[in-house]
This record gives C-alpha cells, sequence and structure tokens, in this order.
C-alpha cells in the first residue's frame, strides 16, 4: 500500500495533483450528459484539442467540435460523461443511426453489414489519459448496444492518432479500413463485434 501511495505522487501535473491521482480510490461512473454539463464538456474537449494539436496532429483543430455539437449529442441524449466524484472527466457521442461516411471504406471492409452503434467524439482530461479510463465510456456504449439487440460498434480516428489507434485496438476493435470524412479528410474506420 505504501508503495502504491508513493506511486501517486508521480501524477502531478503542472504543480497541481492530478484529479484522477486518486482514481483508485473513488468510483469512477458513466452518466448521461445533461445540459448543465455542456460546458464542463467542452473544457474536456478543448484540453483533447490542445493535446492534439502539440502532438501536430490537425484532428479538431479547425473548431470542431465545438459547443453547438456537444448541445445537440446531449439533446439527442446520446452524450456520455465520465465522472470523477462530480467532476466530468471524460465525454463521448454515440449512435445507432448510419453513418454516411462509413458506406464507402477503402483498402478492406466492414466485419459486416448489421446494424452498428458508432462511437464519435470521445475525450478525456488530459490528468487521465494513460490510466485506461476511456474503457468505461466504451463498456457503457456497448451496454447500450446490448440493451438495444445491436452487438457492433463502430468507430474512427486520424491516421496520425497513434494513441487513439492503440486505445481502440485495446478495447478489441479491429482495424476495417480507410474512410473519408464529409470535408475529404483520411480517417481509419474500426469495427467490434459484441459477444
Amino acid at each position: 500500500m505504501f508503495s502504491m501511495l508513493n506511486n501517486l505522487k508521480n501524477y502531478k501535473m503542472k504543480g497541481r495533483a492530478s484529479v484522477c491521482t486518486l482514481a483508485l480510490f473513488k468510483v469512477m461512473k458513466v452518466d448521461k450528459a445533461e445540459i448543465y454539463d455542456v460546458n464542463s464538456i467542452m473544457d474536456v474537449i478543448r484540453d483533447a484539442q490542445d493535446f492534439l494539436k502539440a502532438q501536430a496532429i490537425d484532428q479538431w483543430q479547425n473548431g470542431y467540435p465545438n459547443q453547438e455539437v456537444i448541445l445537440q449529442d446531449v439533446i439527442k441524449q446520446r452524450g456520455l460523461v465520465l465522472k470523477n466524484d462530480s467532476k466530468i472527466v471524460g465525454y463521448c457521442f454515440y449512435s445507432d443511426e448510419v453513418e454516411p461516411t462509413y458506406l464507402k471504406i477503402y483498402d478492406g471492409s466492414w466485419l459486416n453489414d448489421s446494424p452498428y452503434i458508432v462511437i464519435h467524439r470521445l475525450a478525456l482530461n488530459q490528468t487521465c489519459r494513460g490510466k485506461h479510463l476511456s474503457h468505461q465510456l466504451f463498456e457503457k456504449v456497448a451496454m447500450i448496444a446490448k440493451q438495444n439487440g445491436i452487438h457492433n460498434l463502430r468507430i474512427d480516428t486520424h491516421p496520425e492518432n497513434k494513441i487513439m489507434q492503440h486505445v481502440i485496438l485495446k478495447e478489441g476493435f479491429m482495424y476495417c479500413g480507410k474512410i473519408y470524412l464529409a470535408d475529404g479528410s483520411l480517417r481509419y474506420g474500426y469495427q467490434k463485434r459484441l459477444i
């Protein structure tokens, strides 16, 4: 126990304790995002945008996702927040609607043509990255899918976002091929069959 507490001292960022420092001792939970969560969600999104920019990845660098996008997610009741106590430290959006950019896939194929839930806008607060906390968001979406008789998840990410690619593969997704967004930007597409 002493060595565990000693290791927690290493999770300091910019002179302040991480909000996830004591995550091992607190209950992290996933809730449906509410209107009053939008500003806190945007803090997480802006943090992720800064993180991507620092890695010279142009994903999310054009003002997307903005507050209006997140507000629409919440109005559709498809936004999920990851909370450490009451503090929002993560976010994602999910949808069971057909994703238009997934209709054509290049240099590969989807695992099947069955209904799926797509995950978008997955982001974690900087102090919570690298601690496998996105797993809870993935698990919640998988549970929602199964409750609705859907047994497939899909997600995409930027070709240079190696960290997200690692997370996606670790969650059991398979790389399926390349897709192009409406603006022509390349993304890598992944799919997971749920058992």
